[in-house]
């Protein structure tokens, strides 16, 4: 089954990230089904793909301009809104994500690990998640935001346990995706492996990508 589709995607976006800070971009003409797996959106900063996995943060709300009467979204086989859809995403930069920041930055990634897992009655325990990531046992007792080079594994643990199914990676330049390749290529098997949908925008001279499902930007001139 298709988890998200899209139907001549448009937009202008903000997407901000802890790497880049806050970049302003747009969409054009995408029209894709996306089933559970890895996609590789390939482009640079300002091709679209970014701005595509940006819009479905769920803290993008307020910065996103979409066009309604030539967008169509389906999720899981239903038409929905672009805010809908953003109540099953993450983002995976994110060293705050939350409804009340303040408390859940000092709040450690284990325990919030815990109370997903309390929360939706998972057969699993903390331990388990954090082997399941590889993510280092000093990091997985701090808040988020002091996680470092684990970031990505840590809100993909918290994601996990709160049965989020869109999993967004922010745009990786070339320069920087060989320090996170171990990392990000753990990520995308365990996340594949339980049926989840992956959006990796990355620079076009990133190599080695072919296993995943790759989608050029910008989107071709019909």
């Amino acid at each position: 089954m298709n988890i998200l589709s899209v139907e001549n995607f448009n937009g202008y976006f903000t997407s901000q990230t802890s790497l880049w800070g806050s970049f302003h971009s747009t969409c054009d003409r995408l029209t894709y089904n996306f089933t559970p797996g890895v996609y590789v959106l390939s482009g640079e900063i300002d091709s679209g793909g970014w701005a595509f996995a940006a819009s479905l943060y769920p803290q993008s709300s307020k910065n996103t301009i979409i066009f309604p009467d030539e967008t169509t979204l389906y999720y899981m086989g239903k038409k929905a809104s672009l805010k809908e859809i953003q109540k099953y995403a993450c983002n995976l930069d994110d060293a705050s994500t939350g409804r009340i920041k303040e408390l859940l930055l000092k709040s450690s990634v284990k325990k919030r690990v815990e109370q997903g897992i309390k929360k939706n009655r998972l057969d699993c325990t903390a331990e388990d998640i954090r082997k399941l990531f590889l993510i280092a046992s000093e990091r997985y007792d701090r808040p988020l935001n002091q996680v470092g080079i684990d970031l990505f594994s840590c809100n993909a643990a918290i994601n996990l346990v709160n049965r989020k199914m869109i999993y967004c990676f922010p745009w990786l330049s070339q320069k920087h995706f060989p320090y996170c390749k171990v990392k990000i290529e753990k990520i995308c098997r365990v996340l594949s492996d339980y049926g989840k949908l992956v959006l990796l925008p990355v620079s076009n001279q990133v190599n080695g990508l072919e296993k995943y499902n790759i989608i050029e930007f910008p989107r071709p001139l019909e």
